[in-house]
Order: C-alpha cells, then sequence, then structure tokens
C-alpha cells in the first residue's frame, strides 16, 4: 500500500479512511504511468518535452487530437498498453474522488471528524432542538462567527433545521463522555467553554454523571478554558468542583415566579436572560471608581444619562443583587452591568470620574 510510505503522522491521520486511503493510492498510480509514458514516449519518438506532454495527456485523456502521433511500432504499443489502463484508471479515479468527498460529508455528519473549532464552546450532552437552537442564536448574536461543537453518543446526527440554519457554525461529534479520544478530538483546550448539560433533566440523579464529565473536562481543559455545568438539583451542588461554574436548570422558572409575584415584568426578565434587546449582563472591573459608593454609581450613571444599569456588586466571587447604598466598591470587586455589546467600561468610568 503506497500509504505505508507516507511520514508515520499523516498515516496515523488517514489509515482508517478506506476511502481517502484509495483515492491517494490510485493518484500515486495514475501520476506514475502518466510520467512513464511521457519519458518512453519522448525517448522513443526523440521528441520535445512539450510534444511529449501533450501526446500523453491526450492518449490518457482519450481526446486523441491526432496531431502528433507516435511513428515506431515500439511507440505505439506503448501508447496502446498506456492508453487502455491510463482509461480505467482515470474513470475509477474520477469515481474515487466523489466517493471520498461523500465519505467526508458522512462522516462530518454522523460525528466522526474532529472539532474544526478554535477559541468556540462545546457542549456535552444534546440538550434538545429548540434548546440548542436558541443557544446558537443568542450566542451568534453576541459574537457573530463563533463555532460551537455538540457532543452525544445518543443522538445519530444534529437535525437537518440546526445544520441548514447554523451552517458552519454547528460541529457534531458522535462520542462517549467516558472515552478518552472524545475528548482529544473534541480538542477542549483549543476552545473558550465547555458547557455540560444534564443526560436527563428531569432526574436530579443526573447530576451524578454531570459530575463524572466535569471532572473528566477540568483534566483536559487549558487554564483559560471555562467550564459550565447545568445543575438539576441545588442540593448536589457540594459535589462539584469548585473551578467548574454551575448554571441552575430552573432559571427560566424566575420569569414565570416574578409574573405571579408582579404583574407584567415577566417579559422583562425574559429579554434580560434572553439578550433581546442586545444588552448582554456583563461584569466589569472598577479601577477608577475604586471608593465609590453604589448610590454614587448609580446616581452618576443617571445625571450623566450613560446607557448602563448596574445589576450587582461581586466581591470575592459571591454577587449582591441589591447592594446597600452606601456600601463601597473595592479593589478586587467587579460590577455585572447590563449594557449593550459596544459600550466601552473604560469610557463609562471616564465620564464617571469627570467634573
Amino acid at each position: 500500500m503506497i500509504t505505508l510510505f507516507l511520514p508515520e503522522r499523516i498515516r496515523k491521520k488517514i489509515e482508517n479512511n478506506q476511502p481517502v486511503v484509495w483515492l491517494i493510492n490510485l493518484s500515486v498510480v495514475f501520476i506514475l504511468l502518466f510520467f512513464c509514458h511521457l519519458l518512453l514516449y519522448r525517448i522513443i519518438e526523440h521528441v520535445t518535452w512539450g510534444d511529449a506532454l501533450w501526446v500523453t495527456w491526450a492518449t490518457f485523456s482519450t481526446v486523441g487530437y491526432g496531431d502528433i502521433s507516435a511513428k515506431s511500432t515500439l511507440g505505439r504499443l506503448i501508447s496502446i498498453l498506456m492508453g487502455t489502463t491510463g482509461i480505467a484508471l482515470l474513470g475509477t479515479l474520477f469515481a474515487a474522488v466523489f466517493e471520498a468527498i461523500q465519505y467526508r460529508k458522512d462522516q462530518r455528519r454522523f460525528g466522526y471528524m474532529e472539532n474544526p473549532f478554535k477559541n468556540g464552546y462545546i457542549i456535552f450532552h444534546y440538550p434538545g432542538e429548540n434548546t440548542l437552537k436558541l443557544f446558537l442564536r443568542e450566542i451568534s448574536a453576541v459574537e457573530g462567527k463563533i463555532g460551537v461543537c455538540v457532543i452525544d453518543e445518543s443522538v445519530e446526527q444534529l437535525p437537518t433545521g440546526i445544520v441548514q440554519e447554523f451552517n458552519g457554525k454547528v460541529h457534531f461529534i458522535r462520542g462517549s463522555s467516558l472515552n478518552k479520544q472524545t475528548y482529544q478530538r473534541a480538542k477542549i483546550a483549543q476552545n473558550k467553554a465547555v458547557i455540560i448539560f444534564p443526560k436527563d433533566p428531569t432526574s436530579s440523579d443526573s447530576d451524578g454523571t454531570t459530575n463524572t464529565v466535569v471532572k473528566l473536562v477540568l483534566s483536559f481543559v487549558a487554564e483559560k478554558t471555562r467550564v459550565l455545568y447545568i445543575l438539576v438539583d441545588q442540593k448536589n451542588a457540594w459535589m462539584f468542583d469548585k473551578r467548574a461554574v454551575s448554571v441552575s436548570q430552573d432559571l427560566e422558572i424566575l420569569a414565570i415566579v416574578q409574573e405571579c409575584q408582579d404583574q407584567g415584568t415577566a417579559i422583562m426578565i425574559e429579554r434580560l436572560l434572553m439578550n433581546t434587546k442586545g444588552a448582554n449582563p456583563r461584569s466589569v472591573v472598577p479601577q477608577k471608581i475604586i471608593g465609590y459608593t453604589w448610590q454614587q454609581l448609580q446616581l452618576g450613571l443617571a445625571q450623566r444619562e450613560i446607557h448602563a444599569n448596574p445589576l450587582a456588586l461581586i466581591h470575592d466571587g459571591e454577587p449582591d443583587s441589591c447592594p446597600n447604598p452606601r456600601t463601597t466598591i473595592q479593589d478586587g470587586d467587579r460590577i455585572l452591568i447590563a449594557a449593550h455589546a459596544d459600550e466601552d467600561w473604560g469610557k463609562i468610568e471616564a465620564q464617571l470620574v469627570s467634573q
């Protein structure tokens, strides 16, 4: 097999792709026969390299212009032999090309290709078509062209609707979360965040499985890669590694509860969580307003008509969504604000401290 002569790194990468291996072998054989005819024809017929190339192409492609032809018996025998072989080989070669292309498409569709994305997102356990669509739409609206890789062993392929709507932005890997090769194919360390959904969102026992995946993911990720997981039952939070961040599965219930208590406010909660107005909540690091009170921050934003709403003060990782107005903003604190993506926090601070 011709691929045995390739470097080991390249050979190992393609050895399981039989249609690709077949295409490589056919291509090499075709090239060898082509140059063999080219060389022999030039030597036997005493023609230039250009004429030999022209005749060889015409012979193998069966075009047969006839403007240049073999004069000697040996030259004609070689042309007959090589031409007949070339015709059969060329047809097989074209068939192999189409087969290899289709094979690669199938490999990608059924989740056997490596994750092509870098600095993107990886999702463990297919969360369902609606949830995945919402996530893809929201993350695309905020970050534009971003890649999302979904890993699951229970589905054969992603729904056609998702693939068509997010063509080029979503990739599927079919693999077990307990298989080392799954993590290697996902290239977790090269992406910015990993999100682990529960296998069964109706059962709190799924948190145990999620915890196992979280631990495995943490052993593969780079320091910069964030790990998030969806928690079914808050009582199970104790078992998880503190390096990973939990997100409550019942977050959407907040909007329903809010509407029950205060009629007409659910839409506000929904828009805030779903980012429908582009005001995506994000944390910022105060530098110029260290020493300001929470009340001074709120008044300063209002007086200068700055379009940014402070939502919470985060101190030592603990958020306070309703700080005392006299609470002082300290070095190392972070502020959660709702502001449009193009709002520059540095400029906002500069406005706040200006006279």
